[in-house]
């Protein structure tokens, strides 16, 4: 039975099992100095979800269940074997930061370079499936945190390859791979560092979804072909939009929507922002779009719910449907003259825009028609 994911922002920025899994194995450094409370406190997690499981509506699938009471299990599992390594001298990291939620939160990530951690090395040819992944590593006595290194002719990182390995630290790929597919490196919740392939990448739907420690320096949306939730729950340092992101895609839905972005880099002279490119992202208030910008495309800054104000170039021309839907900390927005065309759900639930029109414009126009509040100028 293939595991169910439910693609929502909602679901991924909160998802109820991993926020109790982490804030249940957040314990002091003394409960690991006397293993028995560590253990008491496991087992009660674990007696608890049990507890829920029997109170669970009718149409939670049974998926969903065993994957809360798997998680318990690893809690009690986990707190066990710690009482069994801690005679043994690991170099480890002593902290992680979590992820920003916006431009103002600040992120320190130790370097993997300066971490010592046991080294798995994978080598394949072709694709590399979650039964080579487990067998290759079946060879291994596991650590508590480890680097693995892909090798060899591999194309493909296979669906679910390295889905919930919890302890991956860092992972090189070889620039032979040309595809990641769907959910490949989803849950690796200590998971820090990446290195892609120097290669035009297709990255499969939530891929990487949820690896909350995990920050990409820069993505090119001009070399990537991206699918859904791929990023989602990650944080993207540098995001560069080019005009031919999603071109060609059967489905451009949600492509980056999750993604902490700190600094959005426009191609030069763009001249439309790409459908959906930046719906759902968040960790940004303010943006300002190039001087060459003259259409926003369909639903691109949908859902982007933390942006407050956003400056238009004057040579705007086409705001298209649901560019903006959802957006509900936008503010005042001032509309260019020349503005020709918006469409209809362009600004529907964006509680608190007004917009700022000239009179007589097709912008007033709209505002009157949708019921949106306006001022004059």
């Amino acid at each position: 039975m293939k595991k169910e994911y439910i693609n929502t922002m909602d679901e991924y920025g909160r998802n109820i099992e991993l926020d109790q899994l982490r804030e249940n194995t957040s314990l002091p450094r003394e409960y690991f100095e006397t293993g028995f409370e560590v253990y008491e406190k496991g087992t009660e997690f674990f007696e608890e979800i049990q507890e829920d499981l029997e109170h669970y509506p009718e149409d939670v699938s049974y998926k969903k269940q065993k994957r809360h009471s798997k998680l318990g299990r690893k809690m009690v599992y986990g707190v066990a074997s710690v009482l069994t390594v801690l005679a043994i001298s690991q170099t480890l990291p002593s902290s992680v930061g979590e992820l920003p939620m916006s431009q103002e939160s600040e992120t320190t990530v130790p370097e993997p370079e300066t971490v010592t951690m046991q080294t798995i090395t994978i080598t394949g040819t072709g694709e590399l499936t979650r039964e080579l992944v487990n067998a290759e590593m079946s060879r291994y006595e596991l650590q508590e945190t480890y680097k693995i290194i892909v090798k060899g002719n591999v194309t493909r990182i296979g669906r679910s390859a390295f889905e919930d390995c919890d302890n991956v630290y860092a992972v090189e790929l070889p620039d032979t791979v040309t595809s990641i597919a769907e959910y490949a490196f989803v849950n690796c919740g200590e998971l820090v560092s990446v290195v892609m392939p120097d290669t035009d990448l297709h990255i499969g739907s939530n891929a990487f979804a949820n690896c909350y420690k995990l920050v990409f320096e820069t993505v090119d949306t001009g070399e990537l072909v991206v699918e859904a939730f791929a990023f989602a729950n990650t944080t993207i340092r540098n995001l560069i939009v080019r005009e031919s992101a999603g071109e060609g895609q059967i489905d451009s839905h949600n492509l980056y929507a999750g993604v902490a972005v700190e600094n959005i880099v426009f191609e030069e002279g763009i001249t439309r922002i790409p459908d959906y490119i930046l719906g759902g992202t968040r960790g940004y208030s303010t943006l300002t779009l190039p001087e060459t910008v003259t259409v926003i495309g369909y639903g691109a800054f949908g859902g982007c719910s933390e942006l407050q104000n956003i400056i238009l170039p004057n040579g705007l021309k086409s705001i298209a449907d649901m560019a903006f839907y959802g957006c509900k900390g936008l503010g005042e927005m001032v509309i260019p003259d020349g503005l020709e065309y918006i469409g209809t759900q362009a600004f529907d639930f964006c509680d608190n825009v007004v917009l700022s029109v000239m009179e007589g414009s097709p912008a007033q126009e709209y505002a009157e028609l949708r019921g949106i509040r306006y001022t004059v100028r």
